[in-house]
Protein backbone atom coordinates (compact mmCIF):
# COMPACT_ATOMS: atom_id res chain seq x y z
CA UNK A 1 0.00 0.00 0.00
CA UNK A 2 2.49 2.46 1.25
CA UNK A 3 4.82 2.01 -1.88
CA UNK A 4 2.04 2.12 -4.67
CA UNK A 5 1.19 5.94 -2.81
CA UNK A 6 4.54 6.52 -2.90
CA UNK A 7 4.58 5.89 -7.12
CA UNK A 8 1.20 7.94 -7.32
CA UNK A 9 2.27 10.58 -5.58
CA UNK A 10 5.89 10.51 -7.79
CA UNK A 11 4.25 10.06 -10.84
CA UNK A 12 2.26 13.01 -9.90
CA UNK A 13 4.89 15.29 -8.94
CA UNK A 14 6.37 14.51 -11.96
CA UNK A 15 3.86 15.04 -14.08
CA UNK A 16 3.36 18.70 -12.37
CA UNK A 17 7.05 19.32 -12.80
CA UNK A 18 6.16 18.69 -16.85
CA UNK A 19 3.12 20.34 -17.38
CA UNK A 20 4.74 24.06 -18.07
CA UNK A 21 7.57 22.34 -20.42
CA UNK A 22 4.30 20.26 -21.91
CA UNK A 23 2.14 23.88 -22.02
CA UNK A 24 4.49 25.91 -24.29
CA UNK A 25 2.77 28.13 -27.02
CA UNK A 26 4.03 27.72 -30.38
CA UNK A 27 2.25 29.31 -33.47
CA UNK A 28 -0.63 27.56 -35.52
CA UNK A 29 -1.19 30.34 -37.92
CA UNK A 30 1.94 31.94 -40.14
CA UNK A 31 1.39 35.31 -41.84
CA UNK A 32 3.70 36.77 -43.88
CA UNK A 33 3.12 40.70 -44.03
CA UNK A 34 3.39 43.46 -46.04
CA UNK A 35 3.68 47.38 -44.79
CA UNK A 36 3.35 50.49 -47.06
CA UNK A 37 4.06 53.68 -45.52
CA UNK A 38 1.86 55.99 -47.05
CA UNK A 39 3.48 59.82 -46.84
CA UNK A 40 1.01 62.99 -48.18
CA UNK A 41 1.23 66.82 -48.10
CA UNK A 42 4.36 66.48 -44.73
CA UNK A 43 2.25 63.94 -42.67
CA UNK A 44 2.13 59.98 -42.76
CA UNK A 45 -1.21 59.62 -43.02
CA UNK A 46 -1.57 55.53 -43.43
CA UNK A 47 0.09 52.11 -42.83
CA UNK A 48 -1.21 50.10 -45.32
CA UNK A 49 -1.14 46.47 -44.21
CA UNK A 50 -1.62 43.33 -46.34
CA UNK A 51 -1.16 40.00 -44.26
CA UNK A 52 -0.89 36.38 -46.65
CA UNK A 53 -1.99 33.65 -44.57
CA UNK A 54 -0.44 29.95 -44.75
CA UNK A 55 -1.95 27.55 -47.19
CA UNK A 56 -2.66 25.07 -43.92
CA UNK A 57 -4.64 27.48 -42.21
CA UNK A 58 -6.24 28.96 -45.31
CA UNK A 59 -7.86 26.35 -46.40
CA UNK A 60 -8.60 25.36 -42.88
CA UNK A 61 -10.76 28.23 -42.55
CA UNK A 62 -12.21 28.20 -46.25
CA UNK A 63 -13.38 24.73 -45.06
CA UNK A 64 -15.25 25.88 -41.93
CA UNK A 65 -16.79 28.95 -43.64
CA UNK A 66 -18.13 27.23 -46.45
CA UNK A 67 -21.52 26.93 -44.95
CA UNK A 68 -23.11 25.29 -48.10
CA UNK A 69 -20.20 23.05 -48.80
CA UNK A 70 -19.09 23.77 -52.60
CA UNK A 71 -15.69 23.93 -51.90
CA UNK A 72 -15.26 27.90 -52.32
CA UNK A 73 -16.53 30.97 -50.74
CA UNK A 74 -19.17 32.84 -52.08
CA UNK A 75 -20.27 36.31 -51.08
CA UNK A 76 -22.28 35.75 -48.46
CA UNK A 77 -19.86 33.30 -46.76
CA UNK A 78 -16.88 35.85 -47.56
CA UNK A 79 -19.92 38.82 -45.72
CA UNK A 80 -19.79 36.45 -42.60
CA UNK A 81 -16.36 35.60 -42.80
CA UNK A 82 -14.98 39.18 -42.78
CA UNK A 83 -17.43 40.74 -40.39
CA UNK A 84 -16.43 38.03 -37.84
CA UNK A 85 -12.15 38.24 -39.08
CA UNK A 86 -12.82 42.06 -38.72
CA UNK A 87 -14.52 41.98 -35.10
CA UNK A 88 -11.72 39.57 -33.70
CA UNK A 89 -9.10 41.49 -34.63
CA UNK A 90 -9.87 44.31 -32.61
CA UNK A 91 -10.23 42.04 -29.71
CA UNK A 92 -6.26 41.35 -30.11
CA UNK A 93 -4.98 45.26 -31.08
CA UNK A 94 -5.19 44.24 -34.66
CA UNK A 95 -1.82 42.00 -33.44
CA UNK A 96 0.09 45.80 -33.87
CA UNK A 97 2.21 47.99 -32.05
CA UNK A 98 2.72 51.20 -32.93
CA UNK A 99 5.19 53.77 -31.32
CA UNK A 100 5.77 57.63 -31.94
CA UNK A 101 9.16 58.49 -30.63
CA UNK A 102 8.90 55.60 -28.19
CA UNK A 103 5.04 56.10 -27.09
CA UNK A 104 2.64 53.88 -28.05
CA UNK A 105 -0.35 54.64 -30.32
CA UNK A 106 -3.40 53.06 -29.29
CA UNK A 107 -5.06 51.84 -32.65
CA UNK A 108 -8.63 52.41 -32.26
CA UNK A 109 -9.96 51.71 -35.67
CA UNK A 110 -8.61 50.28 -39.04
CA UNK A 111 -10.18 51.13 -42.48
CA UNK A 112 -10.59 49.70 -45.64
CA UNK A 113 -10.56 46.15 -44.11
CA UNK A 114 -11.19 43.40 -46.93
CA UNK A 115 -10.52 39.49 -47.31
CA UNK A 116 -9.40 37.77 -50.03
CA UNK A 117 -9.29 34.56 -51.26
CA UNK A 118 -6.87 33.83 -54.28
CA UNK A 119 -6.76 30.32 -55.73
CA UNK A 120 -9.66 28.98 -53.84
CA UNK A 121 -6.75 28.13 -51.42
CA UNK A 122 -4.76 31.15 -50.03
CA UNK A 123 -6.54 33.70 -47.70
CA UNK A 124 -5.20 37.69 -47.83
CA UNK A 125 -6.44 40.19 -45.34
CA UNK A 126 -5.70 44.08 -46.40
CA UNK A 127 -6.32 47.04 -44.31
CA UNK A 128 -5.20 50.60 -43.65
CA UNK A 129 -4.25 52.14 -40.12
CA UNK A 130 -5.45 55.67 -40.24
CA UNK A 131 -2.32 58.28 -39.13
CA UNK A 132 -2.33 61.76 -39.09
CA UNK A 133 1.79 62.34 -37.84
CA UNK A 134 2.88 65.94 -39.18
CA UNK A 135 6.47 66.29 -40.35
CA UNK A 136 8.52 68.91 -38.22
CA UNK A 137 12.25 70.53 -38.17
CA UNK A 138 12.10 68.14 -35.30
CA UNK A 139 12.87 64.23 -36.44
CA UNK A 140 9.79 61.84 -35.66
CA UNK A 141 10.47 58.43 -35.29
CA UNK A 142 7.50 55.40 -36.04
CA UNK A 143 7.43 52.07 -35.37
CA UNK A 144 5.60 49.45 -36.36
CA UNK A 145 5.49 45.91 -34.84
CA UNK A 146 3.52 42.49 -35.33
CA UNK A 147 3.08 40.62 -32.62
CA UNK A 148 0.70 38.04 -30.65
CA UNK A 149 1.23 37.70 -26.74
CA UNK A 150 -0.80 34.04 -27.25
CA UNK A 151 1.77 33.03 -29.71
CA UNK A 152 -0.80 31.46 -31.33
CA UNK A 153 0.22 33.42 -34.60
CA UNK A 154 3.22 34.25 -36.19
CA UNK A 155 3.78 37.16 -38.44
CA UNK A 156 6.94 37.56 -40.28
CA UNK A 157 8.20 39.55 -43.51
CA UNK A 158 11.46 40.78 -45.18
CA UNK A 159 12.82 44.41 -46.06
CA UNK A 160 11.42 43.73 -49.21
CA UNK A 161 7.68 43.62 -48.55
CA UNK A 162 8.02 47.20 -46.52
CA UNK A 163 8.12 49.92 -49.29
CA UNK A 164 7.14 53.60 -48.67
CA UNK A 165 5.59 56.51 -50.53
CA UNK A 166 6.79 59.57 -50.11
CA UNK A 167 5.25 63.04 -52.49
CA UNK A 168 8.75 64.47 -51.48
CA UNK A 169 7.87 67.01 -48.73
CA UNK A 170 9.36 65.06 -46.26
CA UNK A 171 13.22 63.73 -45.71
CA UNK A 172 13.01 60.09 -45.00
CA UNK A 173 15.07 57.19 -43.50
CA UNK A 174 14.15 53.39 -43.34
CA UNK A 175 15.34 51.02 -40.42
CA UNK A 176 14.08 47.42 -40.84
CA UNK A 177 15.08 44.91 -37.83
CA UNK A 178 14.98 41.27 -39.04
CA UNK A 179 14.59 39.48 -35.71
CA UNK A 180 12.24 41.45 -34.13
CA UNK A 181 9.49 41.62 -37.19
CA UNK A 182 10.27 45.60 -36.70
CA UNK A 183 10.29 48.73 -38.81
CA UNK A 184 11.30 51.84 -37.71
CA UNK A 185 10.87 55.02 -40.48
CA UNK A 186 12.12 58.38 -39.26
CA UNK A 187 11.22 61.60 -40.84
CA UNK A 188 11.25 65.44 -40.55
CA UNK A 189 10.36 68.15 -42.95
CA UNK A 190 12.20 68.43 -46.15
CA UNK A 191 14.52 70.85 -47.48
Amino acid sequence: MFKTNLKVKLFLIIIIILIPYLSFSHPHIFIDYKANFIFENSSLININIKWIFDQYFSVSVIKNFDSNNNGIIDKNELEVFTKTTYESLGNYNYFIKLFLNNHIINIKKINNFKVIIESKDLIIYQFSIPCDIKASDEIKTVTLCFEDPTYFVALSTSEKNVSIKNDNSIEITNTYVKDKYEQTIKFKKGN
